[in-house]
């Protein structure tokens, strides 16, 4: 009934515009005279709306025509077995070719193919129309005679090019066309496969259903031509034809395959690093979390950290998918374990390198000198430690209060090879060359080794210098032990200095320089000094090098270079990478930091700093920098119930994350998944499948199950409209009602923050449930940085503003509750502390002062910054009834 009535009204629909809109435009359309067209007329007597008139008329008959020839496009491709495409008329013949089959349908003349030869299971040519056809040879021709025999095992070698796909709610041909053959157009060729199921009416689709789709066609190979299936069946008397050699043999794909793409991304988010490792990684991230952090604890209200440039959130979505603390913790205590036990013995082994693998940490120490016995529960192998996972964390909890201690603080990642992830011991090392077959490649592989010393967990014992163009990595990182020189020269004076008088002592030492620097009274005197060479350096300034490392007691110094003079030497191989540390013969891919993405991290170190703060959507008042609110601002204040009061699907971020009011079901299968993609769609209108698939780091065909489950989740509209509309125009959108909680706080402060009033203040503060994206799992929602940075800043705005108005009445109460909300979006934020000192000042609550008081001097120093003056001015009052005198220039002596 439902094909019969879409095919009546798009009937209705082609013969309204086929002939009813001519007849319009010939009784209603303006035309002009000849003479009204003479050049002399038109500049001289003035226009009375005629030629406006006879612009629109003449765009109707253009569009007519355009749309008329569309659908005789489409009747040819329909009928004719092939498929006719217009420039620039992508969207015209869509329209025409949709009404152009519920017609067809509806008539049951839907044409197929019917001389197309049957379908085999495999081929290794382009199908026709859908149809897989396998290489066999021709007619017997007597230039190439191939037995039957051949014929079945070329065919059973041959590639497959269907698969099977099981029919799920919301599928449609035209959609299953445009995911795995690249255009909506080509449903026909779905169509063919399946006639027993599809034939009289490829409109519908029932949910269950085990369709044939064909792959997409591989490209050609560079051979010469192979004739078509119609000429390899009759073959011209006149003119033999050759049999087409047979196909190599190809493993068939595991999955269906969606049809490639320009600028398809791949989802994998080693392939977005670019050679970065997961400990690098969450190495970066936790230093891009305190930068965060020190950043935000100080913000001056109505202002908000500088977005990063475009694409490097891709950047950071990747890192933090990678991270990985828990391992961190593992190795770190592992180290610790190892020292611990070095301390008691007086001993330590030289570590050739570390191996990190799932459950398992090895050490390989080298021969000389020779290790001690190791302690329970390290396993032996020869000249190697083993430890497991389990091991470790069963010695970390039974350790409560053990400050963990760090023998090798020029530990880096070397690269990931059998095995596992290894690291090596710089300063084991002394000189370490890393020779490549390009200068590019060899700086990739040094500047891993600057990030890694600089955002390590384990670093910030070695004192760093890189001497070169690093492109702002070392500046913008704000790692103290980490600096940058030019030239050598700057700072080869000091260095030689700080490595003689460290060589002398450690000739008389009764320890192991890694032994000695565990005693946390010496620990910054026996600090290794590092060297990376980013610049070629002069030959005198070579030799002087050379003569601190040739001294019999070397020292904790470490040169990290190209130059071939090395005491060890990572030896890089290209097509594939791979790399070879000699003399310990370890084969791995090394790790690696292309300039790329170190650009990337770089902008990630800038936005971050303390002063990249830009004024906020909702600030109010003139500035210099463009901003364009997420939400247009608003002549009068929204009413509250008209924001808030509605029964369509809301999304909840500020706090834990939830949908309320969806009218379908919910997912069983990852309906976390399912909130995370409706917010980004929230966040991210009329997107691509690509441009999301690229942003949330997802495969197309995960996309495509998790859309479907959201789909069926939020359901349909009080009107039949569908919440999340099948994208038949290659953009992705929301129904208009789905809102979420932070764009109603987006709409409550369209007008500014200082022209909001108390009652929306206190509205948008009874939003918060928690922390934004409260329940996010780490790593997760990496695209969503911005949008929970934002909305905490607009939270603790507006608590501080709703404070600060109720401390002006009096009414402490709203004070402590508006802060306390601020709180939650933002934990120990210094101006909320500080204005809660006022009010509990102004409520007599003398304890909760000086806790308060404590906590901020606390923060402070942990933090490792100052208090704000205004904030040291607000304690002395309250604790000391005043502020105390100051001189800005020093006390002055009275003229005698």
């Amino acid at each position: 009934m439902m094909r019969l009535v879409r095919g009546f009204l798009a009937l209705v629909v082609l013969l309204a515009s086929l002939v009813g809109v001519p007849e319009l435009l010939l009784a209603l359309g303006r035309y002009p005279d000849p003479g009204d067209l003479a050049p002399l007329r038109l500049l001289m007597v003035p226009d009375d709306g005629q030629a406006l008139l006879w612009l629109v008329t003449a765009l109707g008959w253009v569009t007519w025509l355009l749309f008329t020839i569309s659908l005789g496009a489409d009747v040819v491709g329909l009928f004719g077995g092939r498929t006719i495409r217009l420039p620039g008329l992508r969207w015209m013949q869509l329209a025409s070719g949709t009404l152009l089959l519920a017609v067809l349908v509806m008539l049951g003349t839907v044409p197929r193919d019917d001389a197309a030869p049957a379908v085999p299971q495999a081929s290794a040519g382009p199908p026709v129309v859908g149809v897989a056809v396998a290489y066999a040879a021709p007619a017997p021709v007597e230039a190439a005679p191939v037995p039957d025999d051949e014929v079945s095992d070329q065919a059973a070698a041959a590639v497959p090019t269907t698969f099977q796909y099981r029919v799920r709610h919301g599928d449609d041909l035209w959609t299953l066309a445009e995911t795995y053959l690249g255009e909506g157009i080509e449903w026909r060729q779905i169509r063919d496969l399946n006639p027993d199921l599809l034939g009289d009416d490829p409109d519908h689709l029932e949910v269950g259903w085990v369709l044939t789709m064909p792959l997409p066609a591989p490209p050609p190979a560079p051979a010469e031509p192979v004739p078509s299936p119609q000429q390899a069946s009759a073959p011209t008397p006149m003119e033999p034809v050759e049999a087409p050699a047979p196909p190599q043999p190809v493993p068939p794909p595991p999955a269906p395959t969606p049809a490639p793409t320009e600028g398809r991304a791949d989802h994998d988010a080693r392939a977005v690093l670019g050679g970065i490792g997961a400990l690098l990684a969450t190495g970066i991230v936790a230093g891009l979390a305190g930068r965060r952090r020190l950043q935000l604890v100080q913000r001056p209200v109505g202002q908000i950290p500088e977005p990063p440039a475009a694409g490097t959130e891709r950047l950071r979505a990747a890192l933090l998918v990678s991270t990985v603390p828990d391992r961190v913790e593992v190795v770190g205590w592992a180290i610790h374990m190892v020292a611990r036990h070095a301390e008691r013995v007086g001993a330590i082994g030289a570590l050739d390198w570390l191996r990190v693998e799932e459950e398992v940490v090895e050490f390989a120490w080298a021969v000389e000198p020779p290790p001690p016995d190791p302690p329970a529960p390290f396993s032996v192998d020869g000249q190697s430690w083993s430890l497991s996972w389990a091991d470790v964390l069963a010695d970390r909890a039974a350790s409560v209060g053990e400050e963990a201690l760090q023998p090798w603080p020029t530990l880096v990642t070397l690269g990931t090879g059998e095995g596992g992830t290894y690291l090596i011991d710089l300063e084991r090392w002394g000189r370490l060359s890393v020779q490549a077959d390009s200068g590019e490649r060899a700086g990739e592989i040094l500047t891993s080794y600057v990030l890694d010393l600089a955002t390590g967990p384990w670093s910030g014992g070695a004192r760093v210098v890189v001497v070169g163009d690093d492109g702002g990595l070392v500046d913008t990182s704000g790692a103290e032990h980490v600096s940058r020189v030019d030239d050598l020269e700057d700072i080869l004076a000091d260095w030689e200095r700080t490595t003689a008088t460290q060589q002398v002592l450690a000739g008389v030492a009764d320890a192991p320089v890694p032994v000695l620097r565990l005693d946390p009274d010496v620990a910054e005197a026996w600090a290794p000094r590092v060297l990376v060479l980013l610049a070629d350096i002069t030959p005198a300034e070579r030799r002087r090098l050379s003569d601190r490392f040739s001294r019999a007691h070397r020292g904790p110094i470490v040169l990290i270079s190209e130059h071939p003079d090395g005491d060890a030497t990572l030896l890089v191989d290209e097509s594939p990478l791979r790399a070879r540390l000699e003399p310990a013969g370890l084969d791995l891919i090394p790790q690696r930091v292309s300039r790329p993405v170190r650009d990337e991290v770089i902008e990630l170190h800038r936005v971050t700093a303390p002063d990249a703060l830009v004024p906020a959507a909702w600030a109010g008042g003139p500035t210099d920098i463009t901003i364009t609110p997420l939400i247009p601002a608003v002549d009068e204040e929204p009413a509250m119930s008209e924001v808030a009061m509605s029964e369509d699907p809301r999304l909840l971020l500020l706090g834990p994350i939830e949908l309320e009011g969806a009218r379908g079901t919910p997912p069983s299968r990852a309906p976390r998944q399912c909130l995370e993609y409706c917010a980004w769609l929230l966040e991210h209108p009329n997107a691509t499948s690509v441009e999301m698939a690229r942003a949330l780091m997802v495969a197309e065909g995960t996309r495509r199950s998790n859309m479907s489950r959201l789909r069926g989740w939020l359901g349909t509209s009080p009107d039949g409209k569908p919440y999340l509309p099948e994208a038949y125009s290659g953009r992705i959108r929301l129904h208009p009602a789905i809102r979420s909680d932070w764009q109603e706080v987006q709409v409550f402060l369209g007008r500014g923050l200082e022209q909001t009033s108390d009652a929306t203040l206190a509205a948008i503060l009874d939003l918060v449930r928690g922390a934004p994206l409260a329940d996010a799992p780490p790593g997760a929602w990496g695209w969503a940085e911005e949008l929970r940075i934002e909305s905490s800043c607009a939270i603790r705005d507006v608590a501080y503003e709703l404070a600060g108005r109720a401390l002006e009445t009096r009414d402490h109460d709203l004070a402590k509750w508006s802060i306390g909300r601020g709180l939650v979006a933002a934990p120990a934020d210094e101006l909320l502390l500080r204005r809660l000192l006022v009010t509990e000042h102004r409520s007599g609550n003398t304890m909760a002062v000086e806790r308060l008081v404590y906590t901020l001097n606390k923060q402070a120093r942990t933090l490792g910054i100052d208090l704000l003056p205004e904030t040291v001015s607000t304690m002395q009052e309250v604790l000391e009834g005043g502020i105390r005198v100051r001189w800005s220039g020093g006390p002055r002596r009275a003229a005698v």
